[in-house]
C-alpha cells in the first residue's frame, strides 16, 4: 500500500523537476557559446584593428564593448573605485582567451587531470569571534 502523501510529494517533484527543465537546458546551452565566445574574441579585435571588420558587424563589437565599459564604469563608482580601470575591460577579456587555450591544452593532453587552484582558507567574521 503506498501513502497518498508520499505519493503527492513524488508527483510533485517530478512536476517541478519537468518545470524547471528548459530553463536548466537554456543554462547549460550557454557555455559553448561562452567559449566560442571567449575563443573569438581575438580574432575580433585583429579584425577590428587590421581595418577588415565594417558595417554592421563592426558597429555591433563597438556598441558591445561601449555598453560592457559603462556598466563596468558604472559599477567601479558604485565600489567606489577609480573609473579608468573599465577600459582594462578588453585586456580581462584576452586573459579569458588565454584561460582557455590553457584548458584546451590540458583537456588534450590529459582528460582526466583536474588543475586546482589554492585560493587559502577564508575567513569568516562570525569564525573569528
Amino acid at each position: 500500500k503506498v501513502e497518498s502523501g508520499t505519493m503527492g510529494l513524488d508527483i510533485g517533484v517530478g512536476v517541478t523537476i519537468a518545470a524547471l527543465y528548459p530553463g536548466f537546458i537554456a543554462l547549460l546551452a550557454q557555455l559553448p557559446v561562452a567559449l566560442v565566445c571567449a575563443a573569438a574574441h581575438p580574432l575580433g579585435i585583429g579584425l577590428a584593428l587590421g581595418g577588415d571588420l565594417s558595417g554592421p558587424l563592426a558597429a555591433l563589437l563597438l556598441l558591445g564593448y561601449c555598453a560592457a565599459a559603462a556598466l563596468h564604469a558604472a559599477a567601479a563608482l558604485r565600489a567606489g573605485l577609480p573609473v579608468w580601470l573599465a577600459l582594462l575591460l578588453p585586456f580581462y577579456w584576452l586573459l579569458h582567451w588565454a584561460a582557455l587555450l590553457l584548458a584546451l591544452s590540458d583537456l588534450a593532453r590529459d582528460p582526466a587531470h583536474w588543475r586546482k587552484t589554492e585560493h587559502g582558507a577564508a575567513v569568516r567574521a562570525a569564525a573569528a569571534a
